[in-house]
C-alpha cells in the first residue's frame, strides 16, 4: 500500500471520531494555512535547517546543534490554534 493511501486512511479514521465542530475548526485552520502560501517559505527536501535553540520543558534551553552531536534529529512543530 502506498504511503499516501495509508495517510488517507489514518486521516479518515481520525476524522470519524472527532466532533463536527472540532473538525470544522481544524479544516478552517488548514484552509487558512493553504491560502497563506506558507509552503513557499518552508524548507524543501534536502535543505538544511538553521541551527536554533528553544526553551525546554524545564526552562533549560535545547539547541539543535547539541542534539545533532548525539545523532540524527527529527523536529516536529505543533500548531496550537485548535
Amino acid at each position: 500500500m502506498r504511503l499516501q493511501d495509508q495517510l488517507d486512511r489514518r486521516k479518515a479514521n481520525f476524522e470519524s471520531g472527532v466532533p463536527e465542530h472540532t473538525l470544522k475548526v481544524m479544516h478552517t485552520a488548514t484552509q487558512m494555512l493553504t491560502e497563506s502560501n506558507i509552503l513557499t517559505r518552508v524548507l524543501k527536501k534536502g535543505e538544511k535547517a538553521p541551527v536554533f535553540t528553544l526553551s525546554g520543558p524545564d526552562t533549560e534551553n535545547v539547541s539543535t546543534k547539541a542534539l545533532l552531536e548525539k545523532g540524527p534529529l527529527v523536529v516536529n512543530f505543533f500548531r496550537g490554534s485548535w
